[in-house]
């Protein structure tokens, strides 16, 4: 609508012109007629584009200042940062019980060293008697207490190195790490192993922990690498076949131990573990053993039967899990054969 005014007004003004020099032209008798008409016209227009134009656009500080209050309506003042105090925090924190003993740091210490550690040997300990320490295999301990913690320290009496160590508190514990804050150590081991024992009546509590040192580990590592390939197809196999051999050495007696477990308890074995644990997974004994032709000739079928019924059950006693058998030689052929049987006990044949 505007345009068409924006016309009527500048056509005003050039007819106005055009009529002013020749009134004629525009088909007007005069000047005075020509001055009225384009007048009234340009008046008209003028008015017509005022009225019809669009508004001027704001200037660019009152769009902003616009633009600024719209946003200072639109979003809500932030709310003030509700900070904790840092003092009830602190205060609500429950203290960290602190370790009643520090055993990593008596890894490699020989006994006398532990004794100084821990404040000297304990009042209660007693002096073994010399039968005491050979039923033990020289083997001794000496307990250290804390408060509810108590840590026994086993070690070798001749030679003073230590075994392990064990930990337990007065009360069996369901969460083995409340033993492993108390002596201080990691529950899954590092360079070093850890046994839980579980309570005899609730296997999901533990009475206590054995540790063994890195040191002592590597030691026992070392000791189950020797032993006599004549005597037994692993260290506890040559060993089990020596004890028979200085039990019946009056009769001559010569032989050799296999034992058979699972691969990974061969392995973990072989690499420390502990030996009651490779006890209970043997699942086959297997001693062959030689006696002397005279002895064997000379014995009565029940000292016999009595003897191979011993070997039986001492290998059943030693390895509870296990099929055992027991083969007797006179040094030319077999005499006797043994074997234990789940459902009746020791099966013994002379031939």
């Amino acid at each position: 609508m505007s345009g068409i005014f924006v016309i009527i007004l500048l056509g005003s003004i050039v007819v106005g012109i055009v009529g002013l020099i020749n009134p004629a032209r525009i088909k007007l008798p005069s000047r005075k007629r020509v001055l009225m008409v384009c007048g009234i016209t340009f008046i008209v227009g003028f008015f017509g584009v005022a009225a019809t134009a669009p508004p001027a656009p704001p200037k660019p500080a009152t769009v902003a200042a616009t633009n600024q209050n719209q946003l200072t309506t639109s979003i809500p003042a932030a709310a003030p940062e509700n900070k904790p105090d840092v003092q009830q925090a602190v205060a609500e924190v429950p203290p960290q019980p602190k370790p009643s003993f520090d055993i990593p740091s008596l890894f490699g210490k020989n006994i006398t060293q532990i004794r100084a550690a821990l404040g000297g040997k304990p009042k209660d300990a007693a002096t073994p008697s010399k039968s005491e320490l050979q039923a033990a295999n020289y083997e001794w301990d000496e307990t250290y207490q804390n408060g509810d913690i108590s840590l026994d320290v086993t070690y070798d009496y001749k030679t003073l190195a230590v075994k392990n160590f064990f930990i337990t508190s007065t009360d069996a514990v369901a969460d083995k790490s409340v033993l492993g804050i108390a002596g201080n150590f990691n529950i899954a081991g590092a360079d070093y192993r850890v046994k839980f024992v579980p309570e005899i009546n609730d296997a999901s509590k533990f009475t206590g922990a054995f540790i063994i040192s890195p040191q002592a580990l590597q030691a026992t590592i070392s000791q189950r690498q020797k032993f006599d390939t004549n005597l037994g197809n692993n260290s506890m196999a040559a060993q089990t076949a020596t004890t028979f051999i200085t039990l019946y050495k009056s009769v001559g007696f010569d032989g050799a131990v296999n034992l058979q477990a699972p691969d990974d308890a061969e392995k973990d074995y072989a690499a420390g573990g502990d030996e009651s644990d490779y006890r209970g997974k043997v699942t086959a004994a297997t001693l062959a053993a030689d006696v002397t032709n005279i002895s064997w000739a000379y014995a009565t079928d029940t000292t016999k039967k009595d003897f191979v019924t011993s070997l039986v059950k001492s290998l059943k006693q030693n390895y509870p899990n296990s099929s055992v058998q027991v083969n007797i030689s006179n040094g030319i052929r077999t005499v006797a054969t043994g074997r234990w049987s789940d459902w009746d006990g020791t099966s013994v044949e002379l031939q």
